[in-house]
């Protein structure tokens, strides 16, 4: 017999809005880690500016960027063409 369960997710667990840390991952084994932006992680919702949300995504009420990080690309390009984390300052992004 075959059940079906769904994926677990580290975003699954907000339940209210908490402080969190954008960061990426680099060196050996990518066991290093750089903040790149700061601000709110949010329960997740069913969709997006219309569009539903990846699974392994929430929305993120970004606070701060760091200034070397300002023009990196997001995974998931925002409404009206924000596509760099500069653009998001006080913004929601996923």
């Amino acid at each position: 017999m075959s059940t079906t369960t769904k994926a677990h997710y580290s975003v699954d667990d907000i339940v209210t809005p908490m402080t969190c840390s954008l960061v990426i991952r680099y060196g050996l084994n990518n066991q290093c880690t750089s903040e790149l932006a700061t601000g709110k992680a949010i329960p997740r919702g069913p969709t997006y500016h219309g569009a539903n949300i990846p699974e392994d995504y929430c929305t993120v009420a970004v606070e701060t960027v760091g200034k070397e990080y300002e023009d990196k690309i997001l995974d998931i390009p925002g409404p009206e063409g924000i596509e760099k984390l500069k653009q998001v300052i006080n913004n929601f992004i996923l």
